[in-house]
């Protein structure tokens, strides 16, 4: 397991966040300038950071996007959400962990994005170039939240010979899927949000793609109350 969570866009937790993607507006004219993957860099002080994107438009026709983020020496796919396409630019967000807002122009030729992503911290310039087709790689969708996991939990687990303390808080999207939240009280209160939860009965497993790491868990009949992520979680 890679113990490298704390991720955060613009925190001391270094690691970046990043671009994309294009909501539809019903343009067929949009879609050839928007669809592509991408490639960049954010610039965040005296430090440049490599980002790429991927959009396309799912069989709904729908956008759809990814952002690529470096992480414990790999790269992370992100989803991207809140798209909106024009005629001369982009809007997006994607929450890395925190959420930030894109806000980028298209160049006259259509082979450049340039612009400003911003989160509750600051800004940062980002500039991309179109680098061949999509290659969108979203995570699965989460599973329905069910009561007896929806909650706060606190514990620690062990992670490269040492104990991290963490919280896990599990909540609700609009959709009735689950989603949670970790904290590492141990690194500055760094966020790593979820990726896919899935749940059956009492299992549950848990991907947090920031953090390159999956945990697996049973709830323990004995302890409905407890809330002991320990007890919860193993990690992998």
């Amino acid at each position: 397991m890679k113990t490298s969570i704390g991720f955060r866009f613009l925190g001391s937790f270094v690691a970046i966040a990043a671009i994309a993607a294009l909501a539809s507006l019903g343009s067929a004219q949009t879609a050839p300038k928007a669809a592509g993957h991408w490639e960049g860099t954010v610039k965040m002080g005296q430090q440049v950071v490599p980002i790429t994107v991927d959009l396309t438009r799912n069989a709904a026709g729908a956008w759809i996007g990814t952002l690529g983020v470096p992480a414990a020496g790999a790269t992370v796919d992100l989803p991207l959400s809140a798209i909106t396409v024009t005629e001369k630019g982009v809007q997006f967000s994607a929450a890395v962990p925190a959420v930030a807002v894109f806000d980028a122009t298209l160049s006259a030729n259509a082979d450049s994005l340039t612009g400003n992503a911003t989160d509750d911290r600051g800004a940062a310039a980002f500039q991309l170039v179109r680098k061949g087709d999509a290659r969108v790689n979203l995570p699965a969708a989460s599973s329905a939240l069910t009561k007896n996991f929806e909650g706060a939990w606190e514990g620690s687990i062990e992670a490269g010979g040492q104990t991290l303390h963490l919280t896990a808080t599990f909540t609700a999207a609009a959709d009735g899927t689950a989603k949670a939240m970790f904290v590492s009280v141990d690194q500055g209160g760094a966020e790593i949000p979820s990726t896919t939860v899935t749940i059956q009965d009492k299992y549950v497993t848990v991907d947090l793609r920031l953090a390159q790491a999956t945990y697996r868990g049973v709830l323990e009949d004995q302890r409905p109350l407890s809330r002991l992520l320990s007890s919860l979680f193993a990690s992998s």
